[in-house]
């Protein structure tokens, strides 16, 4: 978020094909929002400082093999049997499919 002069003395030129400059157009906050406001903002939402780890990652993929197998039930079905409020506890929405392990 630089302005003015110094804005001005860091400045690159790139080339962009038409529909590839049209992406980051339609990512603008506002019309007067500069490409590297937003080019920053989106390699900000794209880099994830804390990349899971190599557990959560293995339980990623058994969850998604448990799911695959047909392992898991609905969201609805399995949260009429609570009396909290899964969908806020859990992060999740009625839609949403929650894989339970039978042997837990």
């Amino acid at each position: 978020m630089f302005h003015g002069l110094a804005e001005r003395s860091m400045a690159t030129t790139i080339r962009l094909r038409r529909e590839t400059k049209a992406r980051p157009d339609a990512e603008k906050v506002h019309p007067q929002e500069s490409y590297d406001d937003v080019v920053g903002r989106l390699l900000d939402a794209a880099y994830d400082p804390e990349p899971l780890s190599e557990e959560t990652l293995q339980r990623i993929e058994e969850s998604i093999a448990d799911m695959h197998a047909g392992q898991c039930r609905p969201f609805k079905r399995v949260s009429g049997n609570w009396n909290r409020r899964p969908a806020i506890a859990l992060g999740a929405t009625a839609g949403d499919t929650i894989i339970f392990h039978e042997n837990q």
